[in-house]
């Protein structure tokens, strides 16, 4: 019974009303609703615009895409961070507020790196190369006409991935028993990151309007 019911609908928004007969408004809308549903063609361009959208507006754009065009100077590494941390991505620290221990009428901000899946992505890279290679390019394919140096593009990228991931563990475990205590305003210089880090830690807190004081 249900797949007759089915039919019948298909039958009803695939085909054209009879002529001069006046439907619904909702029969219209559910009409050109199928009928978006079902194309295909258009469902995938649509989506490419979207990713294509995103990556440009609020990612700043990928040079692997833009080629020549790229402008490095407009790159702001931070608001990328900043921003991939909202849909919970490349997330290299978590940052959260909790009651200070030594004044438990006050409340600290602690900062620590994101170790535990660091390992993974190394052993990944490492066993499953070809993998990561050829998803790389597929992808990026989708998104663009010129696929000539996309290849190289990737062998490049996966490597400084590799190279910084390397880095970051053997930072993290210099710094794995060594608890720092400091300001907002000295947290750049008591950790040697830069003050872009601190600029983006105080973003983070405007995003649930806390304005960070030094």
């Amino acid at each position: 019974m249900s797949t007759k019911l089915e039919n019948v609908l298909v039958d009803i928004l695939s085909s054209s009303p009879p002529h001069e007969t006046i439907e619904s408004k909702a029969i219209v809308n559910a009409r050109r609703w199928y009928s978006s549903c079902i194309n295909e063609s258009s469902i995938e361009m649509e989506g490419v615009d979207l990713i294509l959208s995103f990556i440009k507006t609020e990612l700043g754009g990928w040079p692997v895409l833009l080629g020549s065009t790229w402008n490095e100077s407009t790159f702001d590494f931070y608001r990328l961070m900043l921003k991939l941390s909202q849909h919970n991505n490349f997330m290299l620290y978590t940052v959260k507020t909790a009651i200070y221990r030594k004044n438990l009428s006050m409340r600290s901000i602690e900062i620590d790196p994101i170790t535990f899946f660091i390992n993974d992505v190394i052993r990944l890279h490492k066993s499953k190369t070809e993998s990561y290679l050829v998803a790389f390019y597929e992808f990026a394919a989708a998104l663009t006409n010129d696929t000539s140096k996309i290849m190289n593009d990737a062998i490049d990228v996966l490597t400084l991935q590799i190279g910084i991931i390397q880095l970051y563990t053997d930072g993290i475990s210099s710094l794995s028993n060594n608890t720092i205590h400091t300001t907002v305003g000295n947290l750049s210089s008591a950790i040697e990151i830069g003050s872009d880090f601190t600029d983006y830690v105080r973003r983070l807190y405007l995003f649930g309007n806390v304005s960070l004081i030094d």
